[in-house]
């Protein structure tokens, strides 16, 4: 059932001390810190937590994991993710809010909260708590950035109101702490408890040492990554296509500098991570339809998901089935 702020905040109002609730979220810098909000407000009013980050592709989750819960919580997760959560959740109360788009509602029980694709769920979780939690407001931007929310004018005032009381520029900030963030959760990509723990522990910008010390190994491969990209990437049609392995998880980082560097350029990047093939596509324009583009390319594929905004969208395929994907983006093109 689709809601409003107001009964969204009723429900996390709402909750009882000693309730047990789980929140489930996105493991990128707009779910973490949507975690953090939430869980920070539960914690103050009593309430149970525990945290499920969620990578995709990766994680599962099952009834026996939250069937000792009495409510579930599921930030900045696709549509199809989160109706497996739910399904998972059986008849437990659940409180679902995201930005992507959407084709249909869940079952009347649960309260969905789908913000504008413009607006990252760090800034909707942030708006609910930040009364109490006004310190965190660094956190808030910094995701709201990392998630390309600086290039929506819906949230212009939110960013500069906040970097004009910081004295601070745009561009300062993002290469000072937005994308020292996102390189951050890169380092803890396979410990992802460990870095929402020590997140946590950052309440204002000065405490910021202790994610520069974890973002600078990431900065580095990204830049190595980076070069390699320019000398071997593919010509698939108008596609740059960029098949490539790494000792971080940096897909999503690397192809949004360059993209956001090359606004024209349509970009897909495959990263293999055991058995299946991660995607990003980005064509920051808006000439083209990401979203369209990954789902034209898994269609017919076994086991794969796709989805995400116009310019920036996600998904995964099989290892076996790289070439047919990449066989569907080439058919796809020549009928554009």
């Amino acid at each position: 059932m689709i809601i409003n702020k107001e009964a969204a905040w009723k429900f996390l109002r709402d909750i009882e001390k000693d309730e047990k609730i789980a929140i489930v979220f996105h493991d990128d810098a707009d779910g973490m810190a949507s975690g953090i909000f939430i869980n920070n407000f539960v914690r103050k009013i009593g309430g149970d937590v525990e945290i499920f980050p969620f990578s995709i592709s990766k994680t599962e989750i099952t009834h026996e994991d939250l069937s000792d819960f009495d409510k579930i919580v599921i930030l900045d997760l696709s549509e199809n993710i989160a109706g497996k959560i739910i399904n998972a959740s059986g008849d437990k109360k659940v409180l679902y809010i995201d930005h992507h788009v959407k084709k249909q509602e869940f079952d009347e029980g649960v309260l969905e909260l789908i913000a504008p694709s413009a607006i990252p769920v760090a800034r909707t979780s942030y708006e609910f708590v930040s009364h109490f939690d006004s310190n965190l407001e660094w956190l808030a931007v910094a995701a709201v950035i990392c998630d390309a929310g600086d290039l929506s004018k819906e949230n212009d005032d939110f960013i500069n109101d906040f970097l004009k009381r910081e004295k601070i520029t745009l561009e300062d900030y993002k290469k000072k702490y937005a994308y020292k963030l996102g390189d951050f959760l890169i380092y803890f990509k396979e410990d992802l408890k460990k870095a929402f723990e020590i997140l946590l522990e950052v309440r204002y910008l000065g405490d910021f040492s202790e994610i520069e010390k974890y973002a600078g190994p990431v900065e580095e491969e990204i830049e190595k990554i980076a070069k390699d990209f320019d000398k071997n990437h593919e010509e698939i049609g108008s596609i740059k296509f960029y098949l490539f392995e790494s000792k971080f998880a940096i897909k999503s980082a690397l192809i949004n500098k360059i993209s956001f560097a090359n606004p024209d350029w349509i970009i897909v990047f495959a990263n293999p991570d055991e058995d299946i093939i991660k995607l990003s596509a980005r064509n920051q324009s808006r000439k083209m339809n990401m979203i369209e583009l990954l789902r034209t390319g898994i269609a017919g594929l076994k086991n794969a998901d796709a989805g995400g905004h116009i310019p920036a969208a996600g998904g995964a395929i099989r290892v076996q089935d790289l070439e047919l994907f990449k066989e569907n983006l080439r058919k796809f093109i020549e009928k554009k």
